[in-house]
């Protein structure tokens, strides 16, 4: 279903042509697989596009074999008890031919197995089966270097070899949400390093409950075989499904990567094809429960996770904000100055501008998060003509709706950075409180930190950085359940995650 309900507001200046993609099956058969053009034509083995989604490995130019997919019968819920499936033998492809063989790094777990990525070049280790998935994470009291701790803090211990610098933790990107259960579920990545030399070893990649087990993991090897400028990144999670991306870095002008996709408890996930980022026309995959969308520069497709193609959810070329899946709508917002408005789509009836203000640039809306109950935002007011930004900036919340017509705004507490748009991830909603990054200061900043803010009464707490330019820091909230909530945070050159409870935080600040 193609969209019919973009506002005038949202379509600005020419719209894009509607691209209808095929429809690419998740459980396909290498056997009766061909390379198609996204008009469904026969683009030959090595055209743009070329490989199928596959359970497993997909071979690049036809470089590898059978596909050796373990595909979970449990729908990628919960992460116990999956039942695996062997589909094949072999290590790559659909051409037949196997991937010469790359001896295997000491470093590598025991009990893991080689997992061809795209191309023989490319290749991860995964667990053989569920038994040598890594143990559940461990958790310690946060260390002292942020100053004393006035409220219950915990952070992951890194209880692998590492090395104060350059490596970091757990990456740049960590992603997390909470299930209808409360059970908090993160994704993330550790670097390791042999401790006899200090070198770089590895990177394992996690999806973990935080107080559960993990239901997948990855070996990324730093041996000498492996490509040096290649690298597995996190892009999305969302209930039961994740997203990956391995990208080949090598050539700075046009990125290689290949989506891994599907659902969480997958050890060998679905490869998508091959993604450059010269490329508009495709893109990452950002995962939602029911549907996925590939995530471009200039549009944004949206299919069912069987395959149906659901059209196109924004038509214009300007500036967006990360999506947030709120079940089966998406939610994110068009923030290209001086436009700011919160968008929606819905697979009944498309894209909708869900809080906008027309043509009256004066007032805008954006970064929006929901946890389906609960709606909140960024509300900017006050700008004149001309102006860049807005004098007076509000963080509000109404009733979650996706009826334009039924949202009933509510101011909370003042939003005090000097932008109501951000590239940051969406705030997380739950419970009845919402967690932001917090900045404060009009022409330089003054303050950094999070903010909590109990949508309710608008009542806030501030977690403040050391210093504008500290070495440590509060970095961006990741979740947020009944209990408490969880946050990235940077120790020097490292990141870690930290885990707050909500109960002992304090009286917090009431609102103006």
């Amino acid at each position: 279903m193609i969209p019919n309900s973009i506002t005038s507001s949202l379509v600005r200046g020419t719209a894009l042509a509607i691209h209808i993609i095929v429809a690419l099956q998740l459980g396909c058969s290498h056997s009766s697989s061909k390379n198609t053009n996204s008009d469904g034509s026969d683009s030959g083995p090595d055209g743009p596009g070329s490989n199928p989604i596959c359970d497993g490995n997909c071979g690049g130019g036809g470089t590898g074999g059978a596909s050796d997919a373990r595909v979970d019968t449990n729908g990628g819920n919960g992460g116990n008890g999956a039942h695996e499936h062997d589909a094949g033998g072999g290590n790559g492809g659909d051409q037949g031919a196997q991937c010469p063989h790359i001896p295997t790094s000491s470093t590598v777990p025991q009990g893991w197995e080689e997992f061809v990525v795209g191309d023989c070049k490319y290749r991860l280790y995964v667990p053989s089966s569920r038994e040598y998935l890594p143990p559940p994470i461990v958790w310690e009291p946060c260390s002292s270097l942020s100053g004393p701790l006035s409220y219950s803090c915990r952070q992951i211990s890194a209880d692998w070899p590492i090395a104060q610098t350059p490596a970091s933790w757990f990456g740049t990107d960590k992603l997390g949400y909470v299930q209808s259960d409360g059970t908090v579920v993160l994704m993330f990545r550790s670097a390791r390093r042999h401790q006899e030399s200090d070198q770089p070893a590895a990177v394992m990649a996690f999806v973990a409950e935080a107080d559960g087990p993990v239901r997948q993991a990855f070996w990324r090897d730093w041996g000498p075989f492996r490509p040096p400028m290649t690298g597995l990144n996190e892009i999305s999670v969302a209930p039961g499904k994740v997203a990956w991306t391995f990208a080949d870095t090598s050539d700075h002008e046009n990125t290689l990567s290949f989506p891994l996709a599907g659902d969480d408890t997958l050890l060998r996930p679905h490869v998508f094809p091959l993604v450059r980022e010269s490329d508009l026309n495709v893109g990452t995959i950002w995962a939602g429960s029911d549907f996925y969308m590939e995530r471009t520069r200039n549009q944004r497709l949206i299919r069912k996770w069987d395959g149906t193609d659901m059209g196109v959810a924004a038509l214009d070329t300007g500036e967006y904000s990360k999506p947030v899946w709120v079940g089966p709508t998406l939610l994110f917002a068009l923030e290209d100055n001086p436009f700011y408005e919160v968008v929606r789509w819905t697979e009944q009836d498309g894209t909708q501008v869900l809080i906008g203000f027309g043509n009256d640039l004066s007032k805008g809306a954006a970064h929006p998060g929901s946890d389906g109950k609960d709606l909140v935002w960024v509300q900017g007011e006050g700008r004149q003509p001309g102006e860049r930004y807005f004098p007076d900036k509000w963080i509000m919340t109404s009733k979650f709706t996706t009826n334009p017509s039924e949202i009933q705004p509510r101011r909370l507490v003042r939003w005090t950075n000097r932008t109501i748009g951000t590239a940051l991830s969406p705030p997380p909603v739950g419970c009845g409180y919402a967690v932001f990054d917090y900045a404060a200061g009009e022409e330089t900043m003054t303050e950094s930190g999070i903010q909590v803010v109990r949508l309710s009464d608008g009542v806030s707490w501030t977690l403040l950085d050391v210093s504008i330019a500290p070495p440590d820091g509060w970095y961006y909230p990741l979740a947020v359940s009944c209990h408490e909530f969880f946050v990235a945070y940077k120790q020097g050159s490292m990141m870690n995650i930290r885990r707050v409870r909500l109960d002992l935080l304090g009286p917090g600040i009431p609102p103006e």
